[in-house]
C-alpha cells in the first residue's frame, strides 16, 4: 500500500497548461489539480508515488519545458516544486472532486462519488486527471452543451482529440449510434480507453490515435466535435467539411475568446454558417452548419 506520495508543481501559461497536464499523467500522476498562481500563470499539481525516480521525472518535465520554448510557447526555466504528500492529504484530494452538473441533464461524475438517480439524467464517470477533459473544464461543458442540443439518436459523429473520451462517451448516452473517436497522444487515448470501458459504452466507440486522414475515418458524419486548440481546429477546417453531412453539424470548443473573431472568419472562409456561438469565461464555442 503507498503510504506517501510526491507533488510536482509547475507554475503555466495557457499556451502550456495542457502539456504539462499530459505530461504529469505521462510520469505516473493519477490526478492534476490547476489552481490561481501568480500573475499571468496558473500551477498544475501531479502526484506520484514516493520512490520512483523523481530526479528523471523532473528532467523530463524540464526537457518538454525546453522543447516548448523552442517553439514559442514557453519562456524562462522550468522549476518544478516538489513535496512530499501524506495518504491522508490524497484522501482529501480525491474528496475535491465531485459531481459536475454541466446541464440538467449531463453530469460528470469521478468513480468514487455518489449521483442521486433523476429521470433522464446521463451520468458520464471520469477518472480526474488521466487527461484533458474532467467535465470542470469550461471548453468541455460548452462542448458537452452544444452536443445536448444538436445530436439526434442515431447519429454518427466524429470526436478529433478525444482526450479522456468524455464527449465521445457523452455522445453515445445522448443517444449517438457511432463515434469514431481520435487522438494524437498515446497517454490520453489510454485513459479514453479506460474510460471507455468504465461507462460501457465500448461497442459504440472505435478509438484511435491520429488524425482525421486516419484510415478509420471514412464515409460522412452526422456531428464531428472538436475540443482542441485554434491553430489546430484551423488547419482542420477543409478537412471538416469534406466529412460533414450537408445537413450536419460542427461543434467547435478549446478557442480563446481573443481569438474568436479569426477563428469565425475562417469557419466561414471554410463553407461553413455559424448558428450559435458561447462563452464562458475566457473561452469562446461555436456550432456551424456546411452552407
Amino acid at each position: 500500500m503507498i503510504t506517501e506520495w510526491v507533488e510536482i508543481t509547475v507554475p503555466v501559461t495557457q499556451e502550456t497548461e495542457e502539456a504539462v497536464s499530459n505530461m504529469l499523467c505521462e510520469l505516473g500522476s493519477n490526478g492534476v489539480v490547476t489552481d490561481a498562481g501568480t500573475g499571468l500563470r496558473n500551477n498544475v499539481s501531479g502526484y506520484i508515488p514516493a520512490g520512483e525516480r523523481i530526479q528523471d521525472k523532473l528532467h523530463r518535465l524540464r526537457t518538454l519545458w525546453d522543447e516548448m520554448c523552442k517553439l514559442g510557447l514557453a519562456t524562462g526555466t522550468c522549476d518544478p516544486i516538489v513535496r512530499s504528500v501524506p495518504i491522508s492529504d490524497w484522501t482529501s484530494w480525491q474528496a475535491n472532486f465531485k459531481p459536475v452538473r454541466v446541464t440538467g441533464k449531463i453530469v460528470i461524475t469521478p468513480p468514487w462519488a455518489s449521483v442521486a438517480e433523476r429521470v433522464g439524467q446521463i451520468v458520464v464517470e471520469i477518472v480526474p486527471g488521466l487527461a484533458f477533459g474532467t467535465g470542470e473544464h469550461e471548453t468541455t461543458q460548452l462542448c458537452l452543451r452544444g452536443l445536448e442540443r444538436n445530436l439526434k439518436t442515431g447519429d454518427r459523429l466524429l470526436d478529433t482529440g478525444t482526450g479522456s473520451g468524455i464527449l465521445a462517451i457523452a455522445a453515445v448516452k445522448l443517444g449517438a449510434d457511432c463515434v469514431v473517436a481520435l487522438e494524437i497522444d498515446d497517454m490520453a487515448l489510454e485513459s479514453a480507453r479506460e474510460n471507455v470501458e468504465r461507462n460501457k459504452v465500448a461497442d459504440s466507440i472505435g478509438l484511435y490515435e491520429g488524425s482525421i486522414n486516419h484510415t478509420s475515418v471514412t464515409g460522412t458524419f452526422n456531428v464531428i466535435v472538436s475540443n482542441t486548440e485554434s491553430r489546430t481546429i484551423r488547419s482542420l477546417l477543409s478537412g471538416f467539411h469534406a466529412l460533414l453531412k450537408r445537413d450536419g453539424v460542427l461543434i467547435l470548443s478549446g478557442i480563446l475568446r481573443e481569438e474568436s473573431a479569426a477563428v469565425a472568419a475562417e469557419v466561414a472562409a471554410q463553407g461553413f454558417a455559424i448558428f450559435e456561438d458561447l462563452a464562458d469565461g475566457e473561452w469562446w464555442s461555436c456550432t456551424a452548419r456546411p452552407c
